[in-house]
This record gives structure tokens, C-alpha cells and sequence, in this order.
């Protein structure tokens, strides 16, 4: 696999370090943007986004983010090395067709070059027709001068819950989405642990997490978060309570 790769200097902010020494799960999409502005805009061509998407009508959706602390403790306002690495490529998706997009690998370290933390995120390029539906796309996307024919490795399957609890409902608030009132990624991730605290489970003894996303929420949207807990690993769901679409699934390991 072809990998672009970039290593930037980031001074990890005060507010991003929780009380065990690990980056809060809130500002792992921070580091995924610092980590991908370098790449994107090599492989733009110099582009920016928005004139990258009025040129070529094509943008990028997350679908799974892992995460998972290294050995070493982030150190508030102290400079740290984030590394990103990225294949273009496709995914065979549960139906065997193919879906274009992307492998990234994000790693975060102290200045003495120990692993603070780790982030594999896989994304998809879709278009909007004029309906405003999203199309994926199982061709390789316009305007990239760089080889796409390239099978990257599976999005991990997202669980199913099959005995859940109900832990926590809750709405949306105006700082938790954007303009066009859809969720803000790290809105997802705080809320995964509000219900898990709701549910009375400790989330400082968890550490692996793995995150799908299979639909936005709005902020009119009223939700529910429910809870499966097993031996080695704990599940969570987000879905809109009139209908059941469930729009965030994450999973927390037990070390």
C-alpha cells in the first residue's frame, strides 16, 4: 500500500487531559483534523476543501474511529509529535459491492517519543444528488492523483445488542451540533460515556474503544442510549427515540 505520511508538532491543551493521563475521547476528533490537514491538502492537489467539492462534488464521511492510550501520559500544554500515515483504497462492503475510501492511522507522542496514543479511522467518499441522498462511491474518486485500486483491510462488524438496558435519554443542545444542526463528532463521544456513567459503569476502568457511524442525528432529535455489558467488553447505542434508528454504536473494552 502506497501511505502518505506527515508529522506535525501539537501542544496538547490543558482541557484535553483527562485525570488519568490519557486525551479525552472529546478532543480525539482535533487531533484526527490537525493530523489529516497536511495530507488532505497534498492529496487536493492544494485544494481547499470547499473548493475541492465544488470542483469534483465528492466528500468524506467517517464510518469507524479505534482508540486506544498508549504507555506514555500526555502532558497539558507540552509540545508532542502527532504521525499520520494514509492508504486510498477500497472496502468490500457487507453486500460484496465496493466502497472507496480510506485507512488512516494516527499516533500521538510525548517528546521523548513514547506512545501517548493511538487512532485507526476508515472513511468513505460519497456525493449528494440533487435530492440531497447520499451516494457512496464504489469508483475511485475524481481529482486524486494517486493509485485507489487497493483493497484495505475491513471496517470492523458493528455489534448487536442483544439484551440491552435502557441507561439514559437525553436531547441534543445547540453547542453539540453545527450550523446545519447535525451532531457534532465529539458530541458522540461524550454522550457514549454520559450513558455508561448513567448506567453506574466506571468509565476510567475501560480503555480500548471502537466507534461506528451509521447515520447523523439533529439536533430536534430526542434519543436513547442503551447499555449491554459482557465480561471483556461493554456496548453502547444511540438511537432516536421515535423511531429506533440507532445513529452511534461503541464498544469499551475491559483491560
Amino acid at each position: 500500500m502506497a501511505w502518505r505520511e506527515a508529522t506535525v508538532d501539537v501542544v496538547v491543551p490543558f482541557e484535553d487531559v483527562a485525570q488519568d493521563g490519557t486525551v479525552k475521547p472529546t478532543a480525539e476528533g482535533t487531533y484526527l483534523d490537525v493530523g489529516n490537514e497536511v495530507i488532505d491538502l497534498r492529496m487536493r492537489g492544494g485544494m481547499g476543501s470547499a473548493d475541492f467539492v465544488k470542483a469534483h462534488g465528492v466528500r468524506q464521511l467517517g464510518v469507524w474511529c479505534a482508540s486506544q492510550p498508549g504507555p506514555g501520559n500526555a502532558r497539558p500544554l507540552q509540545t508532542h509529535s502527532l504521525y499520520t500515515k494514509r492508504g486510498l483504497g477500497w472496502f468490500t462492503w457487507r453486500d460484496g459491492s465496493r466502497r472507496h475510501g480510506s485507512w488512516e492511522i494516527h499516533e500521538l507522542m510525548d517528546r521523548d517519543g513514547v506512545l501517548v496514543a493511538r487512532w485507526d479511522h476508515k472513511w468513505l467518499w460519497f456525493q449528494l444528488d440533487d435530492s440531497g441522498a447520499m451516494r457512496f462511491l464504489d469508483e475511485p474518486a475524481p481529482g486524486i492523483d494517486e493509485d485507489q485500486d487497493i483493497e484495505l483491510p475491513p471496517i470492523n462488524p458493528r455489534p448487536t445488542l442483544a439484551a440491552p438496558r435502557e441507561a439514559a435519554s437525553f436531547a441534543w443542545t445547540m453547542r453539540e451540533t453545527d450550523l446545519n444542526q447535525h451532531v457534532f463528532y465529539r458530541s458522540y463521544l461524550a454522550r457514549t460515556e454520559n450513558v455508561l456513567a448513567e448506567a453506574g459503569i466506571d468509565v476510567s476502568a475501560l480503555s480500548h474503544r471502537q466507534t461506528w457511524y451509521l447515520t447523523s442525528a439533529l439536533l430536534t432529535d430526542r434519543m436513547v442510549g442503551l447499555v449491554e455489558e459482557h465480561d471483556d467488553h461493554v456496548l453502547v447505542s444511540l438511537g432516536r427515540e421515535h423511531d429506533g434508528t440507532v445513529c452511534t454504536y461503541a464498544r469499551f473494552d475491559r483491560p
